[in-house]
């Protein structure tokens, strides 16, 4: 496993049981959904082996503001989901811009290259009420904000109107 982290079926069994609390607790619950802009221009420019490590690299970096009970999850190639407990909308946005700008200014030393890479975030959000009656639509709900940053331009974290 490259970046050691959990996997796209972790997240999903963990999620939807994360749910059935927050549904109990009335607690929120929001999740990050993260890809890597133009990863395939690193391989393609420097090879599958730098963008193993940009990967795994960026991948620790993110996990190393995770609290002991986010779950941090590799959800395929180059994306990444990042669940919050008990975080609000308003926390998860600063959290994702703070990730958004560290990644962007962090410089991946690769054998003699310099690589630099920026990422996109999705946002999204739940607090226990009938806008989503299971993981998969919330998934579904993040995935597309995190589609309409990548074709806003990429760079960027789009995220769910903050409630009122």
């Amino acid at each position: 496993n490259l970046t050691s982290l959990h996997n796209r079926h972790y997240l999903s069994i963990h999620l939807e049981a994360v749910m059935e609390r927050m549904r109990q607790s009335g607690k929120p619950v929001s999740l990050l959904m993260i890809d890597l802009d133009h990863f395939k221009q690193v391989n393609d420019t420097w090879g599958h082996p730098a963008g193993d490590f940009v990967l795994k690299n960026m991948a620790q970096m993110i996990e190393s503001v995770a609290r002991g009970y986010d779950v941090f999850a590799r959800y395929g190639g180059e994306e990444f989901a990042f669940l919050l407990r008990g975080t609000t909308l308003e926390s998860a946005i600063m959290l994702a811009e703070r990730i958004r700008e560290a990644v962007a200014a962090q410089v991946f030393a690769y054998d003699t290259a310099e690589l630099r890479v920026t990422i996109s975030l999705g946002v999204t959000w739940w607090g226990g009420d009938d806008r989503y009656t299971s993981s998969h639509e919330l998934i579904e709900a993040v995935d597309k904000l995190l589609y309409e940053a990548k074709d806003s331009g990429r760079n960027r974290v789009v995220h769910d109107a903050l409630p009122e």
